[in-house]
């Protein structure tokens, strides 16, 4: 009778207690993306109002340059493995590292709830500083206009400009950072992650410092992630107004 009791207990504290869990990592998570993006910000004010960029020609990616000029403090995970009390790991995630070849169609995610855009990625520093195990992802493409496109660049090229912030007209609605994979969103779509509240949705920063939890199936895209023409300003305009921003277009 008694060992019922308990099992009945046991069994209806369960699911409340999981959901509980699941809730505190996606505050981590918030927390983790607005400390980037204050971070982001820091790193612009030092360097004269330009962006922080996705990469730059060098090989240093965009977490690589805030913890190489000092915005923010990483564990090296250089042989170590994934580095879950890093700021740059969500709690959510897969701890497993995702394959370096992030443009092989064999190895990208096939949807948003997939495992592998749950994964990190591992990025060396050039400028000697830490190993970085990275879960999120930057709203960033190569290209280099710049009043068009994702509103982060990366510097590809020697010839390539910095983006300056100026460009960022509505800051409160403009997505920096993502749960997801690297950048590249109009590339793979999929790199964005649907990794809280059962897999179902997806914490975002934006440019103004704040950051917050989306229904995965509300962003481009929705769950599956497809097609991945998804992220292009003709299909942003057919999505419903109110939602987050993530072209410059969008802005005008």
């Amino acid at each position: 009778m008694v060992i019922g009791i308990i099992a009945l207990l046991i069994s209806i504290l369960l699911p409340a207690l999981s959901k509980a869990r699941e809730s505190a990592k996606t505050v981590v998570c918030l927390s983790n993306l607005r400390s980037i993006m204050q971070a982001a910000t820091n790193y612009s004010s030092d360097y004269h109002g330009y962006m922080l960029p996705c990469g730059i020609v060098r090989g240093d990616w965009w977490c690589n340059l805030l913890v190489d000029n000092g915005f923010l403090t990483a564990p090296d995970g250089k042989n170590k493995g994934p580095q879950s009390g890093s700021v740059f790991a969500c709690p959510s995630g897969n701890f497993d590292t995702f394959p370096p070849d992030l443009t092989n169609n064999i190895l990208v995610p096939a949807s948003r709830t997939d495992d592998r855009n749950s994964m990190s990625t591992e990025h060396a520093s050039y400028a000697g500083g830490p190993t970085i195990h990275l879960w999120y992802g930057c709203n960033a493409n190569e290209g280099t206009a710049t009043q068009s496109g994702h509103p982060v660049r990366r510097v590809a090229a020697a010839k390539d400009k910095y983006q300056p912030m100026s460009v960022i007209k509505k800051s409160a609605e403009m997505v920096m950072f993502f749960d997801g994979l690297v950048y590249h969103l109009d590339t793979n779509p999929n790199r964005l992650s649907a990794r809280h509240g059962g897999k179902t949705m997806t914490n975002l920063a934006f440019f103004d410092g704040h950051a917050a939890t989306f229904r995965t199936e509300d962003l481009p895209g929705g769950i599956a992630g497809k097609p991945a023409t998804c992220f292009s300003i003709t299909e942003l305009k057919k999505m419903r107004p109110g939602g987050p921003m993530w072209l410059l277009e969008q802005q005008y």
